[in-house]
């Protein structure tokens, strides 16, 4: 029990330590999970002025059950505080009894004097208050987003397909609601999330928007909260039905054209719907040249062109002006393909497609990371793939021809060296055959006969000298 000595609930607020409420155990901070022990940290919501010691405890009333092993009753590996408990459930109520004084041991007021000492920890904590504290009901109200997270347990979902997700891991600290798809459990349709504050952003189809009074400051507004983007109804675009920013007809776009948030200051906006029903957006260069446009009918259907191709024939009917300013912007950051910067665009003939001119962001399936367009792209592999498959003939043709030299080289050089091993074997068999009486006589005739040829001018005529 000496290794236990001093230690308390490092919870902001937490009034437990090991001496005065022995019935409440301390669990030590984890020090192998580095993700864990930063959500310790922030779980317990001390002044950013306070270092942390290298280990610190905090009370088993921080814990939900789920945390907890039933049999020994120690914490879980990856076990995460996020209760809050009321100070009525560290204090028990006072009795007023009479009671004879009772010297405490030396280590209680060894720790206490250490608590007067050392009291920075919880300087803004009145000990009045703590004695005195409210009823329970007055602690409902949030005042943060410490509040929020730590009553993300007790929050009643409107159904079973919205999840809580508490994630710690984001800079900074971001808790979601996801409204998830029934026929696709991975995929979120709608979303509540807070970043650190009560403020509430709700997200649908990937687009954003708040809605009034977004901060919510209980629980039960919360839980009213989801109920109600559960119930809404949204356009693709994310906006509610009703919003005001929705379109029906191009009347609408050319009512509310001062209310579209151009991208940047090169748009410039053309309104022709008294002469070709229809609105223009043009994107200029530097030189005041439009290179991109868009262009919106009675349907209001986007029809985009870059330099005189039309291009992203599969965006939808804009059913309000923020998907309007999104094609936009789109539009604006689209890139342009290598082969069509500087010159037109290739158009489709027998061997290849039409250039794309802009870069599409996904092709089957996969990001895209080329400065070609896919159809340039793959025109342009056809045709190094012809020319490495010329190359590639031509080089092993000449490499054919270079081993049959070399063959041809090695065969007539390997004739002449038998022809000579033959005529060695040939002189030394007649060196090394035995000769007769006559043949010596003959041979030693032939030697005189050589001597004779050195005085004889025509030895084969036999003429005198």
């Amino acid at each position: 029990m000496s290794g236990r000595k001093g230690r308390r609930c490092f919870v902001r607020g937490c009034i437990t330590d090991n001496d005065g409420t022995a019935t409440i155990n301390l669990h030590a901070s984890p020090m192998a999970n580095a993700g864990v022990l930063q959500a310790w940290k922030d779980f317990c919501g001390v002044q950013p002025s306070i270092r942390f010691p290298i280990s610190f405890s905090i009370c088993h009333k921080h814990f939900a059950e789920d945390c907890v092993n039933p049999v020994t009753r120690r914490l879980l590996k990856h076990a995460i505080p996020t209760i809050r408990p009321l100070m009525n459930d560290y204090v028990s109520v006072p009795d007023t009894s009479p009671k004879t004084r009772v010297k405490r041991p030396r280590r209680i007021r060894e720790t206490r004097k250490k608590l007067i000492e050392y009291p920075v920890l919880h300087k803004d904590v009145d000990p009045t208050l703590v004695r005195l504290s409210p009823t329970r009901n007055s602690f409902d109200e949030w005042h943060g987003f410490l509040d929020l997270h730590a009553s993300l347990p007790t929050v009643k979902k409107p159904s079973d397909r919205w999840i809580a997700l508490d994630l710690r891991g984001f800079k900074p600290h971001k808790v979601t609601f996801e409204y998830v798809d029934p026929d696709d459990p991975c995929h979120s349709l709608m979303s509540v999330a807070f970043l650190s504050s009560l403020n509430a952003r709700v997200t649908t189809k990937k687009e954003d928007f708040f809605i009034d009074n977004t901060e919510v400051r209980s629980r039960k507004e919360l839980e009213d909260l989801l109920e109600t983007v559960e119930r809404a109804h949204f356009l693709p675009c994310g906006c509610p039905v009703d919003h005001p920013a929705n379109l029906k007809d191009i009347a609408d776009l050319q009512d509310k054209l001062s209310r579209v948030e151009l991208p940047s200051d090169l748009w410039v906006v053309n309104d022709l719907v008294a002469n070709q029903a229809q609105i223009l957006f043009l994107l200029v260069d530097d030189n005041g040249r439009p290179f991109k446009s868009v262009s919106y009918s009675v349907v209001l259907l986007p029809r985009v062109f870059v330099q005189g191709v039309r291009c992203m024939r599969q965006e939808p009917v804009a059913k309000c002006i923020h998907a309007v300013e999104r094609v936009l912007k789109e539009v604006e950051g689209a890139q342009l393909c290598a082969e069509a910067r500087d010159q037109l665009p290739a158009r489709e003939d027998e061997h290849r497609s039409a250039c794309c001119v802009l870069l599409p962001k996904e092709y089957d399936g996969e990001m895209w990371w080329g400065d070609s367009c896919p159809a340039c792209h793959s025109a342009t592999m056809n045709v190094t793939q012809k020319k490495s498959r010329r190359k590639f003939r031509e080089d092993r043709w000449k490499a054919e021809k270079e081993r049959e030299v070399e063959a041809d080289k090695l065969l007539f050089g390997s004739i002449g060296a038998v022809e000579k091993l033959l005529n060695r074997m040939q002189n030394a068999e007649r060196e090394a055959e035995p000769m007769d009486a006559d043949e010596e006589v003959g041979a030693e005739a032939m030697g005189e006969h050589k001597e004779g040829n050195d005085e004889l001018e025509f030895p084969v005529l036999g003429l005198p000298v």
